[in-house]
């Protein structure tokens, strides 16, 4: 499953033509007349979709909050990890971030990646776990 802000659905449609395959992808928006193009699932709070998610009878299956800034920080308090990727990059067209981690999170896992043919710059992959939601 695949949480997301309208913005952030209708970007991956305008870049992409489709919205992320092979996953439910959940639009939260505010606007009562959104209508996805495709086969997506849109609801119009936070509590209709934590109410999807503790209704899930596979709970093998990880909800994934992918922005924009709005969508991160509703949906924080409930998270168990947070997935991030840092870009050695500075960015003057970017309008949405990632909010900031308080110390509830520790780094459980972290993967620094040097440049390449593939990837103009640094990055770094980083595993966050919410001390106060472990299991």
């Amino acid at each position: 499953m695949c949480i997301q802000g309208r913005s952030t659905y209708e970007s991956i449609i305008s870049m992409t033509g489709k919205p992320l395959q092979n996953r439910r992808n959940i639009i939260l928006t505010r606007d009562q007349n959104f209508k996805p193009d495709y086969s997506s699932f849109v609801y119009h709070s936070i509590e209709e979709v934590l109410k999807l998610i503790q209704g899930q009878v596979n709970t093998e299956e990880e909800v994934m909050v992918i922005g924009g800034s709005m969508i991160y920080k509703a949906f924080l308090p409930y998270a168990d990890k947070v997935y991030l990727t840092i870009v050695d990059s500075v960015s003057k067209e970017a309008d949405s971030y990632f909010p900031m981690l308080d110390d509830h999170w520790k780094v459980a896992n972290q993967q620094h990646n040097e440049a390449d043919e593939k990837n103009k710059y640094n990055y770094s992959f980083l595993t966050f776990e919410n001390k106060c939601r472990q299991k």
